[in-house]
């Protein structure tokens, strides 16, 4: 095929019967949606969609102890970082009281 309009000139060729560039292959059984994991061909699969609030939760309280740990970590840095910069700094400003000043 040449031209501009390669699309144009696909679906034209698949109106008048022929076939296209590229392959096209179908299932040899008609699919079946299968939704849940259930039936007498599949054996017994219990509902998954049923485990979806337990999985909420468990996400919930993990998300939640997660923030906690997050937020205890940065209260413990800072207190190992900022300690000894504000004695220092205090010691600083010491000089600047009555018996140095």
């Amino acid at each position: 095929m040449t031209g501009t309009n390669v699309a144009a000139q696909a679906v034209d060729v698949e109106k008048a019967g022929g076939s296209t560039d590229w392959p096209q292959e179908q299932p040899v059984v008609p699919r079946k949606c299968r939704y849940f994991c259930c039936g007498s061909d599949l054996g017994f699969c219990p509902p998954y969609f049923l485990f979806i609030p337990f999985l909420g939760i468990i996400g919930y309280v993990l998300g939640m102890v997660g923030i906690v740990l997050v937020v205890a970590l940065v209260l413990v840095a800072a207190a190992l970082c900022l300690c000894p910069i504000a004695t220092l700094s205090s010691w600083g400003d010491m000089w600047g009281c009555w018996p140095w000043k």
